[in-house]
């Protein structure tokens, strides 16, 4: 698809792979061969809050962000996004429009630029 033929144009194909796998399976198999993300981008179905954050812990739990990599979702606004969820940190979130993009790490930033909502 447009991924492939992105790498392609890219030049990065031969040092990428491809998976067509959900969320959750894709997180499982980079556990399973113990690899960590510097970089994770969620694009989640809108409505779907607590998967998102499901998704969230398992990153977490299984620390597949490497130390000072970055997690960042794109959600509807009306989604409530966590600021902190185990050790994985909100450090800044932007509006567009309906949307919010957030920006995680597991460092331990300052959430002076995070403006999600703070939970109870």
């Amino acid at each position: 698809g447009i991924v492939k033929k992105n790498l392609t144009l890219t030049g990065y194909e031969a040092s990428a792979k491809v998976f067509n796998l959900s969320a959750q399976k894709g997180l499982e198999w980079l556990y399973q061969n113990k690899i960590k993300a510097d970089i994770i981008f969620m694009d989640p179905p809108y409505a779907k809050g607590a998967e998102t954050i499901g998704l969230i812990e398992m990153i977490a739990e299984k620390e597949i962000l490497s130390e000072n990599g970055k997690l960042v979702i794109e959600s509807e606004k009306s989604v409530i996004m966590p600021v902190v969820k185990k050790n994985i940190t909100c450090y800044k979130s932007k509006n567009y429009g309906i949307t919010t993009v957030s920006y995680y790490t597991r460092e331990n930033y300052e959430r002076e630029n995070c403006s999600l909502p703070r939970e109870l």
